[in-house]
């Protein structure tokens, strides 16, 4: 008689972990307060071949952005911002003269980022490779901040450099680029650019994220 062949182990506990991460990141969008009511990230992903996520940035990775922010910063550019889940913690950090600019391709998040009430926040419908133009009208020469949520790894090896290039140009001295990727393959361009880069992890999210910042 033929014995019953048992998936392994080691392919049962990663499903185990996966499924207990996804839980967990499900029951931290419900908690979120989406007052406009939530964009399905799903959707987006599906249909927008330059949305990197499934779903929303969880409360630890966002902390750990908002925490690599440079001391008094009053100007921030956000690359990418989706429906505005860091926005807001990014404006939070703001003081009330403060200026955040957010730059976004996909129509459906720029309308649910329309729907953030704040003075401050400006609302870009661009693309990031066109930074120069997109900020002009805003007379945001030099910022304290670029955090951006794109992911990088969508680039050809060339745009990729340059928009790195105009990030560290468009910064001030003291300034910082904060860049959170499911990938580490930022890291070696990120040093090129800036004298000095952190990284850190965040594995409580869905996808897990690296949070990289150069500091100029």
């Amino acid at each position: 008689m033929n014995p019953v062949k048992e998936a392994p182990k080691g392919r049962k506990q990663k499903k185990d972990v996966l499924h207990q991460i996804e839980e967990f990141v499900k029951q931290e969008i419900l908690k979120r307060d989406h007052r406009e009511g939530p964009i399905s990230y799903i959707e987006a992903f599906l249909k927008d071949r330059k949305v990197a996520s499934i779903a929303p940035s969880t409360k630890f990775l966002v902390e750990r952005v908002v925490k690599m922010l440079p001391p008094g910063v009053k100007t921030i550019v956000e690359y990418g911002p989706a429906d505005g889940v860091v926005t807001r913690d990014l404006l939070a950090a703001l003081p009330d003269d403060g200026v955040l600019a957010a730059i976004e391709t996909n129509a459906d998040f720029v309308a649910s980022l329309g729907k953030i009430r704040d003075p401050r926040l400006k609302v870009i419908h661009g693309d990031v490779q066109q930074l120069a133009d997109l900020l002009k009208p805003l007379g945001l020469d030099q910022v304290d901040a670029i955090v951006s949520g794109i992911p990088f790894s969508f680039f050809k090896p060339m745009p990729r450099h340059q928009l790195i290039h105009k990030t560290e140009e468009r910064l001030r001295d003291g300034g910082r680029f904060i860049a959170y990727q499911v990938t580490a393959h930022l890291w070696p361009l990120l040093e090129y650019h800036f004298p000095k880069v952190d990284v850190q992890f965040e594995l409580r999210n869905l996808p897990p994220n690296f949070i990289f910042t150069g500091f100029k």
